[in-house]
């Protein structure tokens, strides 16, 4: 389950523990971020008897009560990135394709916006061609001015670990701050570490 709870100065509980969400599976919370007068919260929720594996969305109240269902961002996990710009909430977000059992397995970041009242603001945007064996994971978004910076990681797809080490490194881009136009090159960053 998913509770919401505001602390006071101290970090002790301040007022009601509100229940957000319930459900079978794994539930797992990314991010709570201002939005309008209360919170948007986005989470994780992966369920294999019930079919259920996403990246999911629910507006709060400011006082952390749930308004309406919960929303699907997208068929992925996280960690997510949230950035408000204006009365919009622009959230990037890993989705995977592909089969793990042939080893095909691909992961690709999305970028998604929502309105002030909790609606999907126009489509997502897929920032990279599928390469099976290839991840792009763990966006982080920055504001630079009127555009937006983003930051992730990307390396090979690791199917089997024993010991394992990545070899993953940052990816950045500029991108248009009201339509995610990208108006940079991608810049790939070597990792100072010998491992990713």
């Amino acid at each position: 389950a998913l509770h919401f709870s505001r602390l006071d100065v101290n970090g002790a509980p301040a007022g009601d523990t509100e229940l957000v969400f319930e459900g079978a599976g794994v539930l797992a919370p990314q991010e709570l971020v201002p939005h309008g007068d209360g919170f948007v919260l986005v989470y994780s929720h992966f369920d294999c008897e019930a079919g259920v594996e996403g990246v999911f969305y629910v507006l709060l109240d400011a006082n952390g009560v749930r308004q309406g269902e919960p929303a699907l961002l997208g068929e992925g996990f996280g960690p997510t990135s949230t950035l408000a710009r204006s009365d919009r909430l622009l959230v990037a977000w890993t989705e995977q394709g592909g089969d793990f059992d042939t080893e095909s397995i691909y992961r690709v970041i999305r970028i998604g916006a929502i309105g002030p009242t909790g609606e999907r603001l126009g489509p997502t945007y897929t920032l990279q061609s599928p390469v099976v064996n290839e991840e792009n994971v763990s966006p982080h978004f920055v504001v630079l001015g009127d555009d937006i910076g983003l930051f992730w990681s990307q390396g090979s797809v690791i199917y089997f670990c024993a010991g394992c080490f990545p070899d993953n490194h940052l990816e950045f881009a500029i991108f248009d701050g009201d339509d995610f136009t990208r108006t940079s090159a991608v810049l790939g960053v070597t990792s100072p570490t010998q491992f990713g």
